[in-house]
């Protein structure tokens, strides 16, 4: 009787353990990776805004207010613009330039 009551004592414990252990590591503020891996980082921005090219400001005006308002990428969407220059940087943000077509809504 003793024996058995041991092993079911040991079994409690160890399922304690487990479930200690398991709610320590998701509830750790550590990435995955331990404390020595690059922590994850929000990037904020805006998706939709104008340049000149439609009916809104200067590219270095509108990187000029990202940086303002905190924002780290602006996705310039201006209207039919065909040519697709690559990805920049202006004043320290990155904007992703894109397409309105007003044609397809």
């Amino acid at each position: 009787m003793l024996t058995r009551l041991l092993k079911v004592a040991l079994w409690g414990v160890g399922l304690v353990a487990i479930v200690a252990a398991a709610t320590l590591f998701v509830s750790s503020p550590f990435p995955v990776g331990g404390p020595s891996a690059p922590k994850a980082r929000e990037c904020v921005g805006a998706i939709h805004v104008h340049t000149v090219a439609s009916d809104g400001g200067a590219v270095d005006d509108v990187a000029r207010a990202a940086r303002a308002a905190g924002l780290d990428f602006v996705a310039i969407t201006d209207h039919n613009a065909w040519a697709m220059p690559a990805p920049i940087y202006r004043d320290g943000r990155l904007l992703v330039l894109g397409e309105e077509d007003e044609r397809t809504g």
